[in-house]
């Protein structure tokens, strides 16, 4: 589990990441988010991820993606693409991966990145900063994760790619591979950072919307297993539970970001 303090609209609260037992709070903490936790409380809302169990054999792992993303793994590596990892980055490489992330998210209408966030996770020791580079270095794929020790869990938070942002097909497609590359990337080395599951970050549960459909079937290319889990506000406290809703409405959904 990983807790990290925020405020928002003057709220302090604690973000709370994979509780085993949601009603552990931290110490410190009258108001808490729970972000896939183990098991519901009381108004929490239910989720899906994809998890990969690292501890096959990497031969076994890269077996089990689809034969498509195989393929195109192996060409990235051809291409002379390169995947890189950064551990405990600095405020530059925060900085960078923001600016590189809000560019994706503007082009999308996404919610942009949350610095604080991240430089919170850093300080836990809990993230991690990852690039698909082109030969001449610059980024054509960046992600974020939560990395969290207790769990042996990694999780993707934040990924961006800037493909839509060309109108040249081989490009776009050499991004989707670059892609592909750094997730596989993180699957096959994240056990030797003392990771046992790789969380591709979400699966999308209502599958009729036609873009959350196409980020169910991209993740499903990496295998691993369907798991259920719960996000939601919690308080030891009797009157602040009695409150969440109305703080619910003002983070507007948006407590995620």
């Amino acid at each position: 589990m990983i807790a990290i303090p925020r405020t928002k609209c003057g709220i302090p609260f604690h973000d709370v990441f994979f509780s085993v037992e949601p009603k552990e709070f931290p110490l410190e903490s009258h108001l808490a988010h729970f972000s896939q936790a183990a098991k519901p409380l009381a108004g929490f809302t239910a989720c899906q991820t994809k998890i990969v169990d690292l501890a096959l054999d990497s031969g076994v792992l890269f077996a089990k993606l689809s034969s498509s993303t195989r393929y195109k793994i192996r060409r990235a590596e051809r291409e002379g693409i390169t995947p890189s990892v950064t551990i405990d980055p600095s405020d530059n490489t925060i900085s960078a991966f923001c600016s590189h992330f809000d560019t994706f998210a503007r082009s999308k209408k996404l919610p942009l990145s949350n610095r604080n966030k991240l430089v919170g996770l850093r300080e836990k020791s809990a993230l991690l900063i990852a690039h698909a580079s082109e030969t001449d270095g610059s980024a054509l794929v960046t992600h974020a994760y939560i990395a969290d020790r207790e769990s042996a869990r990694i999780r993707l938070l934040y990924s961006a790619s800037h493909f839509r942002s060309t109108s040249d097909t081989e490009e776009r497609n050499r991004i989707g591979r670059a892609n592909r590359l750094l997730h596989w990337h993180l699957m096959h080395t994240s056990q030797s950072y003392g990771y046992r599951f790789y969380d591709l970050g979400g699966f999308p549960i209502d599958q009729s919307d036609p873009e959350k459909n196409a980020i169910a079937r991209f993740k499903s290319e990496f295998g691993g297993e369907t798991v259920a889990e719960y996000n939601g506000f919690a308080s030891r406290h009797r009157l602040i539970q009695q409150v969440i809703p109305t703080a619910q409405r003002i983070f507007s959904q948006r407590i995620f970001t």
